[in-house]
């Protein structure tokens, strides 16, 4: 793992992943990093990346893998890149692009080949933040068949042992993560 990076809980990760890739920075004269030490010459602004045409590089963000993420042999996630709740990664998958959650992504497209469930029961999952949840009282649920899980009319987090307060919250870390990158881009221009 290179950088910044988060791993949420009730992950899957497989032998040899790379997570936050190292990349070169692409605005220099050169890539090398033997004569262009990364930072020596200060970042390019937003108006000198329009100039030269080139895009913000995203090696300084945080990669963030939520909860419940598969994560297949030999796969890449560039850094910056966020895998959303759920999201299964192929083996040997080149992720350079954020991934919703749920999606199931192989291979180097950025569009998913299809999601593990419909929208309507990915809402509610997301919604019921099961992973928050202590691990006894999700080792007494149904969690093999999610058919089973699932209440015929409400929502899953109406149904017996879904804590009504999370232990962990990573929408917490991720809206301080927020207001600080926020605040950093304003101060590099």
């Amino acid at each position: 793992m290179h950088g910044q990076v988060f791993v949420g809980r009730y992950c899957s990760i497989g032998r040899r992943v790379s997570i936050g890739a190292a990349a070169h920075d692409m605005t220099g004269l050169t890539t090398s990093p033997r004569l262009a030490k990364r930072g020596q010459d200060g970042t390019c602004t937003a108006s000198e990346l329009e100039r030269i045409g080139a895009r913000p590089h995203r090696i300084d963000m945080p990669t963030i893998i939520e909860s419940d993420v598969w994560i297949g042999d030999g796969a890449v996630i560039f850094p910056g890149v966020r895998i959303g709740t759920g999201a299964v990664i192929g083996a040997n998958t080149i992720v350079r692009r954020d991934v919703e959650p749920y999606a199931v992504m192989a291979g180097s497209s950025s569009v998913p080949l299809r999601y593990r469930f419909s929208e309507a029961i990915r809402a509610e999952l997301l919604a019921s933040r099961w992973w928050d949840m202590p691990h006894d009282t999700l080792s007494r649920l149904p969690l093999g068949n999610i058919c089973r899980l699932l209440p015929e009319n409400g929502s899953i987090a109406q149904q017996d042992g879904f804590a009504s307060k999370p232990r962990y919250s990573l929408s917490l870390w991720k809206k301080n993560l927020t207001a600080y990158l926020k605040a950093r881009l304003r101060r590099t221009g």
